[in-house]
Formats: structure tokens, sequence, C-alpha cells
């Protein structure tokens, strides 16, 4: 327990903050500090620490000034390593000047009037600290060499052209080279090669890449705000740091590095795993998180304002995880201008809903519905409309944004308003089509997946043809992909084979021999017959740049190992299932859809949504991906009736 001197209460009115000198590591092991207040108004100079609080039942006992505070394991390793790499920023200061700020110590944590105000200064603490350490953890040997592995692509990278390393369209003006690595045998192999094939004494250093850019420091929400606000930012693990800066220019060589493949001269050096690894499955490409947070940091402005202010809560909350489920929406006020005020004495559902309603007071859009709907786990008890970030961004589902546009003549602007009201939405919209069908075709084994070639059989058998003309296979392949658009190009028939394959022919690795049928596999048709009579007619493969389906060329081509990679990803979507709605249209729902269930759409959102009736009302199951709306002349809409929804 901490003294009550260590949290005497902080004048609100001049923007006090507490700052820590870190004063003893004795030997090593117990941390000592000392506290004094300062107001930013004085800009005062201190550092500020991010980091991961880490598991609340492994803790530490400190002393901050004569008083013992618990805190987490993770933050005690965190003050051990600040000063070294204060330091190693700033070598001609002496380490006794460093102050630090970091919220576990520096925030009453009991206090929640307080922390409703320091959240309020927020933007100002990490903007006003001349450096921010990210303490990303340590003691991971294959995640240091991964680091190390980051320092020397980092390096090389900075001494490229400058061309390639600012924007995608720059690219293409810079000679690609990956010649450097001809210096660096440690980067020539990695973990998947054979024993046989790696040198003596080898050890790889590519996975601890990927798990370095996979630490759960990046899936934070309060450490994304303070990693976008920060001047400075040093990310380090153990002894080993590396600038936030030098990190992104790696990162977005990595996409420049994929997207120039055809154009490079590959090493001879390197191993073909190293080479999947690099340009098939995009080890230096970041994961999603973390192409956010470099879209956000390289912001002019750092904090949002007009229409943007809102970006924050539906490209960012989703994805990241919090403590305190209120800090999806506090964690991020920083980045905003939205007048929203901090306040932990309310509950989860009155923060969302306050979030909601003043973004309904400035645009009536429903995009938060992609987050909410009975699909997720309710702990918090929301309403189905309110967004679940926590469920969310636990569960890493796919959502449904930007694939409907019917709406937009479908509704005018004269109808009612969204609005909320206690605990229920009121929406505009129309159904079109209530739920027929449920199949779940999506299993853990995508390489063995039974059900997936059951469904496409049932399919095509009930229909020769789909409501919109396409063969039925192409229909249900459109679907998996959620692509309406009717161009074949190369990534589309590359997809094309390999869902065929995965779900027709998972023992054949070149389908082109033999004769196939839909049905009896092991008769009928040639391969390119096959295709075109089921899949996609009038396919021109060479026009696509493409060798010919009839020979083992197109099957070993590339970019199939790629396809391959990315449909294995979408077959292993379990909570998502086809539904048939009674107008014969197919979609891919959750699973949590059922029979009965109506299929809408409404004013406001790009999508359409699963709503089941309820004792004279509505819950929202969630969102859904149909194909075909496109059209306001298709069948289903044509017979819409625009009415009133109210969601609970």
């Amino acid at each position: 327990m901490a003294s009550q001197y260590l949290y005497q209460s902080l004048n609100k009115d001049n923007s006090k903050i507490r700052l820590l000198d870190i004063v003893a590591l004795e030997n090593g092991a117990s941390i000592r500090c000392e506290v004094q207040v300062v107001s930013l108004q004085d800009n005062p100079v201190y550092s500020a620490l991010s980091y991961v609080w880490g598991d609340p039942s492994i803790t530490e006992d400190i002393l901050i000034d004569s008083s013992t505070l618990t805190v987490t394991k993770n933050l005690a390793d965190a003050l051990r390593h600040v000063k070294q790499h204060w330091h190693k920023y700033f070598p001609d200061r002496d380490t006794i000047t460093l102050r630090l700020w970091t919220d576990a110590i520096c925030i009453n944590q009991h206090d929640l009037e307080e922390r409703s105000h320091q959240v309020k200064l927020m933007a100002s603490i990490y903007t006003s600290a001349e450096l921010v350490i990210a303490w990303l953890g340590g003691g991971d040997e294959e995640i240091s060499r991964g680091l190390k592995a980051l320092q020397i692509i980092s390096r090389e990278v900075m001494d490229q052209d400058e061309a390639m390393l600012s924007t995608p369209a720059d690219w293409g003006t810079a000679e690609p080279s990956l010649q450097w690595i001809e210096k660096y045998p440690s980067l020539w192999f990695s973990y998947l090669d054979d024993v046989d094939t790696r040198p003596v004494g080898f050890k790889d250093m590519w996975n601890g890449v990927s798990r370095f850019l996979h630490l759960p420091y990046w899936s934070r929400i309060w450490i994304f705000q303070e990693a976008a606000l920060a001047r400075n930012l040093l990310l380090t693990y153990g002894p080993d740091s590396i600038k936030l800066h030098y990190l992104l220019e790696t990162l977005t060589w990595g996409e420049w590095l994929q997207s120039s493949v055809s154009d490079l001269t590959i090493p001879s050096c390197l191993s073909s795993t190293v080479y999947l690894l690099l340009f098939c499955s995009g080890t230096l490409v970041p994961n999603p998180i973390i192409v956010t947070f470099r879209k956000t940091i390289l912001r002019p402005s750092k904090v949002l304002r007009g229409s943007e202010q809102w970006d924050p809560f539906w490209m960012i909350s989703p994805l990241l995880r919090a403590s305190d489920p209120r800090d999806h929406v506090y964690g991020l006020l920083g980045l905003t201008s939205c007048n929203i005020e901090p306040d932990y004495q309310k509950s989860v559902a009155d923060v969302y809903c306050d979030l909601l309603c003043a973004w309904l007071q400035d645009e009536q859009n429903l995009i938060f519905l992609t987050f909410a709907g009975i699909m997720y786990d309710n702990t918090l008890q929301l309403p189905s409309w309110a967004p679940n970030y926590p469920a969310f961004s636990q569960a890493g589902l796919r959502g449904f944004l930007g694939h409907l546009n019917a709406h937009t003549t479908l509704f005018d602007e004269t109808q009612e308003r969204i609005y909320i009201l206690d605990s229920s939405l009121f929406v505009i919209g129309a159904a079109i089509g209530s739920i027929t069908r449920t199949a779940r075709a999506f299993n853990d084994n995508p390489f063995r997946n039974s059900q997936m070639l059951d469904y496409c059989r049932d399919f095509i058998s009930r229909n020769p043809t789909y409501i919109t003309g396409i063969p039925p296979l192409q229909a249900i392949f459109r679907v998996f992909w959620e692509n309406e658009d009717t161009n074949n190009d190369q990534t589309t028939l590359l997809r094309a084979l390999a869902f065929l394959q995965l779900t027709f022919f998972p023992d054949l690795e070149t389908p082109y021999k033999g004769h196939f049928s839909i049905f009896e596999p092991s008769s009928g048709d040639e391969f390119p017959e096959f295709f075109e009579k089921w899949f996609f007619p009038n396919c021109e493969f060479i026009t696509c740049g493409l060798p010919n389906p009839a020979t083992e060329d197109l099957w070993s081509h590339q970019g199939m190992h790629y396809a391959r990679i990315e449909t294995y990803r979408q077959l292993n979507v379990k909570a998502l299932q086809f539904i048939e709605t009674e107008y014969g249209y197919l979609g891919l729902a959750s699973t949590k859809s059922e029979i009965g269930d109506l299929v809408c759409i409404v004013k406001g959102y790009s999508s359409p949504v699963v709503l089941r009736k309820v004792n004279g009302h509505y819950i929202h199951v969630g969102t859904c991906w149909v194909l075909g709306l496109k059209d306001r002349e298709t069948a289903a809409l044509k017979k819409a009736k625009v009415e009133r929804f109210e969601i609970r």
C-alpha cells in the first residue's frame, strides 16, 4: 500500500502531475523512487514510460519515498532498464537528472475522480515528454534476435534511396535492391529450413522478428495513444532498442519489397523459406494494428478534428485491448477533439452510449453496428446495438463494411433521424427477406473441410444458376471472399483456383490432371472445362498474365502459394456461416443467425444487418454480407418496405 502522502490530492486547476526520480536500484533488485509534483504549465523536462502493465497477479514491492507500493513485475523490470536506455538516448546527460512519468505510479489508480481528471491530461503528458521509452519486455532470446535483425535491416534501409521510403506512390521511382543481405549470413536461413541445410550454430532471427511485431505491447489501447502522441519514442526489449521512426521505415520497406518482387534480383544466398517469409507470408508486413499505428503517427496533426475526430473509435478501438472496458473510449480521447468528459464512476454501457449519442449528433451513421450484436459475449450487459469493443477485440472476427450501396437510393433525407432513447436505438430500414437456410461450412481444418464441400454440392444441386446469373460455385466463392466485383483479374483467378483446390481436391498437388465432376471428382470434364463450366465461364487465363490451366506451370505459379495461404486463413473463420434468404440470395453472417431472422438494410450503414424480432422490438444479431444487393432493381429491394425499427 502507498502512503496517503504519496497520493495527496492534485490541484486540478493548473495541470499538476507527479514525476518520479529513480534514486536507487539496490543490487539490481530493490527499486526506490522519490515523487515530486509539478505543473505542466511550467514546461517541466521529463520522460514518460509506455508499457504493458502485465499480469496483475505477478507483483513486486518498490519504495516510493518512505512507503511501499506494489506494482506489476513488468513495470518493475521496466524501471530497472529505463535509466540505461535513457542514457543511450541522451549520452551527454547524467542519469541523476532523469525524471519519469508512469501511469501506474503517478496516478492514484484507486481514486476514480483523479483518474478521470488525469485522463484529460494524457495528450499533454505524452506530447510534452521529451522522450517516451516503450518497454516491450525482455528475457526471450529469440525475440532479442528478432530486434537485432530489425536493427540490421533498418540501418540498411535508411541507407537506401529515400524515394522508396516515403509513400507507396514513390516506390516505383527507386531501383529495387536486396543485395545488402549478402553481408549478413544470419539472415540467409530460417527455422523452416532443413537442419542439414543450415550452417553450424545457426540461430533463427526471422521468427523473432515476427514475434517482436506481435508482442502484447502493440495491442493495448493506451499504448497506441501514447506512441501516437510521443515526439520521440524509443522501443526497448531487454538491453536492446530501436527508434520507432526506424522501425516504421523498415516496415514500409517490407511492404515495398512485396510490391516489387517481380523487379528484384533475389540474392542466391537466400534460402527458399526466407524468400517465402519475405514475399509470401509477409514477415515484414506488420499486423493490422501496427499498420493503423503507422498511419496515425505519420499524420501531420496528432489530434484529429472535424469528421476525422471520430475515426479512432471505429478504426482503432475495435482492434485493441484494455483492462478497463471504458478505456476503449477514454484511452483514445487524446487523439480527438470530441467533447466527451472522462468519468470512471459511470458504467461501461453509459460510457459507450455517451460516445454514440455524441457521434449521432454529428453524423447520422451506424458504423458502430459493425462491432455490435449478440454474436459477442455480453458480460457487460450492453444493448445489442452498442459496440462490444472488449469482445470484438478478443474475437478478432471479420467485419462487413463498404459492400452495399443500394440504400443510398432506397432512403431519403426527409425520413426520420437515427436516435437513441433510453436503451433503444431507433433506425429507418427495410427488410429484404428472412433467412431460410443456414450452413456452418467453416471448421478447424480447412485442408479437410468436408462441410464446405458438402455445402457446395448441396447449393449447386438446388441452384443451377445464381439469382444474378453467375454459376453457383462462383457465387459461393464471391460470398466467401465478400467480392462482388465482376472483373476476373489475376488475383481473383488465383484465389478461385486455391479455393477450388482446398475445397474439392485437397489431396492433389496438381488438380489439372485427370477428369473431374462437381459431384464425382473422379470422372467428368478435364480441368479447364470443369473450371469454365462450374466456376468462371469465358475465363482468359493468359490475358490475365497466367499460364494455361491445363499445365503444371499454373499450379506452381508464385502467386498460387500466396493464394493458398490467404484461402486457408479465410476458411479458418469459425464464427461465420452461410445464409440463404427467401428470395434466393446467398450471404455470410454470424453463427448466431437463425432461420426466421430478418436480413435488413438500414439508413446510415453500408452493410446489411441481421435483426431478430422479440416482443415487439428487435435485437441486433450482427452484420452480414449478401451477394447481389448492389443493384437497386433486384427483386428483394423492389419489394422492400421502408419502416422504423426499434433495436434494444
